[in-house]
């Protein structure tokens, strides 16, 4: 795999957690030609990782480029903690009785899908070995850009370092 772009200083290391719930979620990036009018080589897909502190900019560039585009934020999880513990009793037994009501309210198959989304951004950056944000990964890990939230230019850096693994250039 090959990283690319500059680490600029406002990248954050990525946050550690233990994962509290046996997940096995796996992303699943699609292929499909890059439409002709783009000036960018075929791209396959492109995962942007990312939290609330760096948000992306051009994302209708990046889905117009590749047949599976995806954003992921590292928040997410901490969200859905928040969510959940919201208003929460002190008491253990009535905390967890209110948390099941919750669950029951919304049905356990709707549970079990926020906490799979919640927890996606964190096992997809172990999957493909990231540790700093935000961060685009082209082609399932073919090349990463980090520290660049303007996907235009994220999608120019790999263009770039494509056209030179095929010993040609591209026009911007």
């Amino acid at each position: 795999r090959h990283i690319m772009g500059s680490y600029h200083q406002g990248a954050k290391r990525l946050w550690r957690t233990s994962l509290w719930l046996p997940l096995t979620f796996l992303m699943v990036a699609g292929l499909q030609s890059l439409q002709a009018e783009q000036n960018f080589t075929a791209i396959h897909s492109i995962l942007a990782i990312t939290n609330n502190d760096y948000p992306y900019s051009n994302t209708a560039i990046a889905k117009a480029s590749a047949s599976s585009f995806k954003l992921l934020n590292l928040d997410s999880a901490h969200t859905l903690e928040a969510q959940l513990s919201l208003s929460l009793p002190a008491n253990k037994a009535l905390a967890e009785a209110k948390i099941k009501q919750h669950i029951a309210t919304i049905g356990e198959a709707q549970f079990n899908q926020q906490l799979r989304a919640a927890y996606e951004p964190m096992i997809a950056a172990m999957r493909y070995g990231i540790d700093r944000y935000p961060a685009v990964i082209f082609d399932g890990g073919k090349a990463v850009v980090y520290g660049v939230t303007d996907l235009r230019a994220a999608l120019n850096h790999y263009a770039h370092w494509l056209a030179a693994q095929q010993g040609g250039a591209v026009d911007e």
